[in-house]
Parts: C-alpha cells; structure tokens; sequence
C-alpha cells in the first residue's frame, strides 16, 4: 500500500477517533508519536491495526474492547483496506 493512502488513512482514523473521544470521557490519554504498527484482536477473531501499542490500549479503554497483540501477519490480508486506530493528544 502507498505512502499516501497510508497517510490518510492514518488522518481519518485521527479525525474518526477525535470525534468519538474526549479528554472528558475519561479515557483520554497521550500516546508517544511513534509509528510502531501492531496487529490486534479481540475475543470474536476480529483484527485491526493499531498506530502502535500504546494506541490499541487506549482503543481499548475508550471503546471498551479486548484487541491483544498478535502476530502482525494476522493483520497482512487487510493490507489493501485496513483501519488504523490512532490517538493523537
């Protein structure tokens, strides 16, 4: 996948993300501005990659799911449409 469709779906994910949490929901945290992908899922087998692990934690506090780390190859068919979960503060 390009660069640039990574990049915006990384944006739309930030814009998705910032919409849906804020500092008062309670869940808010900072996230370091490390690209560091990892692959989660949660307990139904549903996988989605995460900006890094700090923002799959996050995901899951805010949205209250369950994603645990796996093998990134787990996430490798979603190449061509996948989600990035990502937090900014």
């Amino acid at each position: 996948m390009n660069n640039f469709l990574k990049a915006s779906l990384v944006l739309l994910s930030i814009h998705y993300v910032l919409s849906k949490a804020t500092p008062d929901d309670g869940c808010w945290r900072a996230c370091p501005h490390i690209y560091d992908p990892v692959c989660g899922m949660d307990d139904e087998n549903s996988t989605q990659v995460f900006g890094n692990d700090c923002i799959m934690e996050t995901h899951n506090v805010c949205f209250e799911t369950a994603y645990k780390i796996v093998d990134i190859s787990n996430c490798v068919e979603l190449e061509d449409s996948e989600t990035l979960a990502y937090f900014d503060d």
